[in-house]
This record gives C-alpha cells, structure tokens and sequence, in this order.
C-alpha cells in the first residue's frame, strides 16, 4: 500500500476515534446533574449563566508546521522522484468560527483557517473548513472558562520548494483540530460580552497524496450573544 495511502487511514481511523471521544464527551456534560444546578434531562434548557446566543470568534496563530507527499497525480504519487517533504517550518494562520451556545458549556456551529508556513526553500499552505464543537468539561466544578474544542472537516494543503523542483505536493480531502483555550470577560457589548484568551492546537490535514501537522498557539476574541 502507497505511504501515503497508509498515512491518510491511520490519520482516518484517527477521526473515528476523535468523534467518538467527542460524542462520549458531550453525553457525560450534558448529562450531569450539577450542570447549572439542572436535572440531567434539563441541562441545555438551563438558564444562561455564562453563555448563549450566537457566538463569533477570530483568533490569530503562530507555530510550527510539517507537509510531506507527492503531487496530486496518481502517475507521480509513490515515485521517489516526485516526493516533497518540508520538515518544520514556522509560520502563522487564523480562523473564524460561527456558532451557536447551545448551553453554558456547550458551543457548536461551523469554522474556517487557514495557516502558512515557510522558509527559505520551502513554502506549504493550507485552509480548511467544516464542523466545530466547544466544551467546557470542568464547568459543573467550577472551572467555568477552560474549554476543549475539536473540529472536522474538508481540507486542502500544498509543500512546495522555493527552487521549483519537485513539483508541488497537494491535496484535498480531510482535516482535524484539536486544541485547548481559556477565556477572559472583557466587556459588555449589543447586549452580550467579549471574551478574549489564549489557545492551543493541534492540525492535521491529509489526502491520499498528501500530509501535513502543525502545531499552533495564539489567541481568540469571541463575543458572545448573551448573556
């Protein structure tokens, strides 16, 4: 099997993995009694304490970021010839998020990024964009601001040398984030608040040609719609 045809199913079978620690998370949150002082059944009916309405947030990154593969052809992908690989570049990225709080500790809705990462020989891109889930899994012990977020969905990457050669290794077809964030409320504004603080994440974006990982750490502005 083509290398990295064995990199895109572990980094696949990665994915199952993800959502189901996901969805085990979100089943435990919900469902504890003390979230917001509510009976399990009740928990994302609560009143608002911390969050609610829609929910937008920008966040800027800088970091680290690794790509390796072949161009996006089945008569190049495999050919030792036709193989790019990066190594750790620095580089920077952002992201935007439009969701909904569906509960105190509980945010979901959709996302889109995009990092670049470079040095003198060589150059790799990438922007992705789908589904986003944020948990605040300590909030029921009062740790109300530290969430866990994890997002999925469509990505496209590049590695290209400065000097040309090879062509260029790219890709469309998987992404995933994981990461942690903290948050600070800043002010009160059009009747919700800004909350600002730190993140940290991990990217992948993979294809069958094509992978890449970065790690990333920055920070967010996030206003919530209330309350």
């Amino acid at each position: 099997m083509p290398r990295a045809l064995r990199e895109a199913d572990r980094l696949s079978y990665g994915v199952l993995v993800g959502f189901r620690a996901v969805a085990v998370s979100v089943a435990l949150l919900v469902g504890s009694p003390t979230l917001a002082g509510a009976a399990p059944a009740d928990a994302l009916n609560a009143p608002a304490e911390r969050r609610s309405g829609i929910v937008l947030s920008l966040a800027g990154v800088g970091g680290f970021g690794s790509g390796s593969g072949y161009p996006n052809s089945v008569s190049k992908i495999d050919r030792p010839e036709a193989y790019s690989s990066s190594g750790w570049l620095p580089g920077y990225g952002m992201s935007l998020c439009v969701m909904g709080a569906l509960a105190d500790a509980l945010n979901f809705g959709g996302w889109f990024a995009t990092t670049t990462f470079e040095n003198g020989a060589w150059k790799s891109t990438g922007l992705g964009g789908g589904l986003r889930l944020e948990l605040f899994p300590l909030y029921p012990f009062g740790i109300k601001d530290l969430g866990v977020a994890a997002s999925f969905g469509v990505g496209q990457t590049t590695v290209r040398a400065n000097s040309g050669v090879p062509d260029p290794a790219e890709g469309t077809q998987s992404t995933i984030r994981f990461g942690a964030f903290y948050e600070w409320s800043l002010l009160r504004f059009l009747g919700g608040h800004v909350s600002v603080g730190p993140l940290v994440e991990y990217e992948t974006i993979f294809a069958r040609s094509i992978t890449r990982n970065a790690l990333l750490g920055g920070a967010r502005v996030v206003f919530y719609g209330g309350p």
